[in-house]
């Protein structure tokens, strides 16, 4: 190889390796931020540029009994990041027409053709902008907060309810508003869009995710948590008592009643390639159905995502930003693209409410924004 060419990419590896280190010690200047203020990250971010993987950090531990530290394939529950999974499954059964999403949910279920709930659209649940109950009774938090029944005969967990109860009961209760007036947040509604892949494709909801999204996408490491389900390598779950120590959350153990809301467990390294596949190429869906996908509606909410145009960084300069957190107890999580760099950031915690999310994204975006201006 000619000396001149090997010199040119001698200098562009130094120049990257340098641009990576800045860029990590950008990073850590955050992540010290927050040990100051006692509320120290815990998990794995990664950060992607054009489609592909820059920078990996790992803070903590996945276990702070047996100090197991972190890696690529460690799974952590994603929380409310589940439900950009869930929409994306809806979009593909839009495009394939299997539904519409301008459909209202009586063409689907009996028990939505009564009443103010006959006009509510696939659409609306999408958009959190149906006006259906968000906490339809002992049907769901209830069941997620308090421990799931064993039937040690047959060794395996007994699910709490029904999807005929769960239908029933959200479809009795008054709307909180006429549809598409207003936003309310709901995970309820991404619960009956679960109903509806169930219905449309004859599978499971854990089954159409993995045909429709995991399988084509090689995520190898995401799944649904189900009841029974023992995962390994997957983080524990830890809340801060009194604000200081550390200690094992006890709560939430059974996500399945809200599964298509909060129930996804994946890896920093498989959500890589579901942020490749949605952000940087066409993988799952068209382009025209990906801009039906991201369009954003009332309080900047897409499908599953925020689409927020006029999102203010620290310096209160106005870019857009495309992103979504999930926060349960033991859990935060978040992934964010930003159009105009084509970079994303793809960070979770097994501590939950630790550090307060919105500002840390502020500082993370800022900083991004900044070191690729």
């Amino acid at each position: 190889m000619d000396r001149k060419i090997i010199l040119i990419l001698f200098v562009i590896s130094s120049l990257q390796a340098i641009a990576q280190k800045s860029l990590k010690s950008e990073i850590e200047n955050i992540f010290n931020l927050l040990e100051e203020n006692n509320t120290p990250f815990s998990g794995s971010l990664m950060l992607m540029k054009e489609g592909e993987k820059i920078l990996t950090v790992h803070k903590g531990y996945a276990n702070y009994e047996y100090k197991i530290s972190f890696n690529d394939s460690i799974r952590f529950r994603i929380a409310s990041l589940s439900k950009q999974f869930t929409a994306m499954l809806i979009m593909q059964l839009h495009e394939a027409g299997k539904i519409n999403i301008k459909h209202n949910l009586g063409q689907y279920f009996q028990e939505f053709n009564r009443g103010e709930a006959s006009k509510v659209t696939i659409h609306q649940l999408l958009t959190h902008t149906s006006g259906i109950e968000p906490n339809p009774g002992p049907y769901m938090w209830s069941h997620v907060v308090s421990n799931y029944k064993w039937d040690f005969k047959n060794n395996k967990a007994i699910e709490s309810f029904s999807s005929q109860e769960f239908l029933d009961s959200i479809s009795q209760q008054p709307l909180h508003f006429v549809p598409g007036t207003k936003y309310q947040y709901n995970n309820a509604a991404y619960e009956i869009l679960a109903l509806i892949i169930e219905k449309t494709t004859g599978m499971s909801y854990e089954k159409a995710l993995e045909s429709m999204i995991l399988k084509p996408l090689l995520m190898k490491n995401t799944m649904v948590e189900t009841m029974d389900a023992l995962i390994p390598n997957k983080a524990y779950n830890y809340e801060y008592a009194n604000g200081k120590t550390i200690q094992p959350t006890t709560r939430f153990r059974n996500l399945y009643p809200v599964k298509a809301s909060a129930g996804i467990v994946s890896t920093v390294e498989d959500l890589a390639l579901w942020v490749k596949a949605i952000y940087f190429k066409s993988d799952l869906i068209s382009k025209a159905s990906k801009e039906i996908y991201f369009t954003p509606n009332l309080k900047n909410y897409a499908f599953g995502v925020m689409n927020d145009k006029t999102y203010k960084l620290t310096n209160k300069k106005e870019i857009n930003l495309i992103w979504h957190t999930g926060q349960i107890s033991g859990v935060q999580t978040c992934i964010l693209y930003l159009p105009e760099k084509e970079i994303a950031a793809i960070w979770l915690s097994n501590i939950g409410f630790s550090f307060p999310t919105n500002s840390f994204v502020k500082r993370l975006v800022s900083s991004l924004y900044e070191h690729f201006k």
